[in-house]
């Protein structure tokens, strides 16, 4: 049985490996910290795939897909929102906390909540890795399964590189 701090089986390299077991280690402290963030149920998979927004772009007018629903912190719902426009951009700071502004405009977050945004993002990227990699280990064939596999290992490697006071700071004061 594998420890607490070791990363899954299937992963495609040791760097990549080596890199959840950075975040493993990073976010340990993130449990201690969840009981005490608010709770509720959320939608957990707002995607660019299950959101929908109106003619011009501008305002979400509805969300698909409801199989992911389930009780936890209600940051995270920020977390998912938040991970995908991310991908593939020179500032992803900036996008978190753009997101994290428009998700305020409807949701205000409490400080404590905040504070972990940075790794309720890292802890979707690293459970949508992980799990990436153990599906498509049970069916190679099935390209979906690791259709954002790329951009998250490419976004977690760029996330770990960042202080997590910096970060934290720039999500909570940035858009606002």
């Amino acid at each position: 049985m594998a420890s607490r701090s070791s990363p899954p089986t299937h992963l495609p390299s040791r760097s990549l490996a080596a890199l959840l077991a950075r975040w493993i280690e990073r976010l340990g402290p993130l449990g201690e910290a969840l009981p005490g963030l608010r709770h509720g149920v959320i939608h957990n998979d707002a995607n660019d795939h299950n959101v929908l927004v109106d003619d011009d772009a501008r305002s979400v007018v509805g969300l698909l897909d409801f199989g992911d629903a389930v009780h936890t912190v209600v940051v995270n719902d920020l977390a998912v929102a938040a991970a995908y426009p991310a991908f593939d951009v020179d500032d992803p700071l900036a996008v978190i906390a753009a997101v994290r502004a428009g998700f305020e405009e409807t949701c205000p977050l409490r400080t404590d909540e905040r504070a972990v945004v940075i790794e309720v993002v890292a802890l979707r990227l690293a459970t949508s890795v992980a799990l990436s990699a153990h599906q498509s280990a049970l069916d190679p064939t099935d390209s979906y399964l690791t259709v954002s596999e790329t951009p998250a290992w490419a976004l977690l490697e760029r996330l770990i590189a960042i202080d997590p006071a910096t970060a934290a700071a720039r999500i909570a004061e940035e858009a606002t």
